[in-house]
């Protein structure tokens, strides 16, 4: 599609573990049911829930700070307009769907702002 990105994602996709203090257990237990698929993947976290992930499961992740992504320098940034889940339910129909296990290429729309050189790094494409 014109003026899209094209990022691939491979069989390995990255996964940010994210829960306010009230639903850590939540997260804690939705990881717990699914350790097996989500050993298959790089998974990344902020300290705290990265510490709570490795000491109730033992599964080590990139641990990110929690500074606001606007205060971040530009390379430290993660994947962008990747899927979102935020309740249980959702995540369950994410980490259950087939493409979780395959090559997926998706689009993304660039930025407007002239500073980005798109996402995750990616050059914007020129219209076809």
């Amino acid at each position: 599609m014109p003026g899209f990105a094209r990022i691939r994602m491979g069989e390995r996709k990255k996964i940010a573990l994210i829960a306010h203090d009230n639903k850590k257990d939540d997260l804690i237990a939705w990881m717990r049911y699914n350790r097996d698929l989500l050993t298959r993947h790089e998974l990344c976290a902020t300290r705290t829930t990265g510490r709570l992930i490795q000491q109730a499961l033992g599964l080590f992740g990139r641990r990110v700070s929690q500074r606001p992504a606007r205060r971040r320098p530009a390379n430290r940034r993660q994947d962008r307009g990747g899927p979102v889940a935020c309740n249980r339910a959702t995540a369950d129909f994410m980490i259950s769907s087939p493409l979780r296990a395959e090559e997926y290429e998706r689009l993304v729309e660039p930025y407007d702002d002239p500073g980005e050189r798109g996402v995750g790094g990616v050059r914007r494409l020129s219209p076809m």
